[in-house]
């Protein structure tokens, strides 16, 4: 992309998104912490506000973080947040197999006694 190009896509992403803040700032109720994790367009319009500031600081882990232009365009402008996105996992521990088998030999002698003493119950 060449700089007038580069200079045309910045100024319509700027004014895109102002027109979309103008709309949906001046539409929303605000929001209870229940219906923000369903709906969080306020938070998203806040740290719009700071984009330029802390909101660049963010980790790839967070809910929302920026991209270097120079990545996306590495991308080929691709904008799946699985390419930017970086996920950590936990590490589970999981009982040894044998454990488990025992486990369930343990319940299955439990759930045994129990129909037992129904059937006795019943005569």
């Amino acid at each position: 992309m060449n700089e007038l190009e580069d200079m045309v896509v910045r100024e319509y992403w700027q004014v895109d998104v102002a027109v979309v803040w103008a709309t949906v700032q001046h539409s929303l109720p605000s929001l209870t912490a229940g219906e923000h994790t369903k709906n969080n367009l306020p938070d998203v319009l806040t740290r719009w506000q700071v984009r330029n500031t802390t909101e660049r600081e963010r980790l790839r882990t967070a809910q929302s973080f920026c991209v270097p232009k120079v990545d996306i365009a590495t991308q080929g402008y691709d904008l799946s947040l699985n390419r930017y996105k970086e996920v950590v996992h936990e590490e589970v521990e999981h009982l040894a197999p044998k454990d488990i088998l025992a486990n369930l030999a343990k319940l299955e002698a439990e759930i045994q006694q129990g129909m037992e003493k129904l059937e006795e119950m019943l005569g």
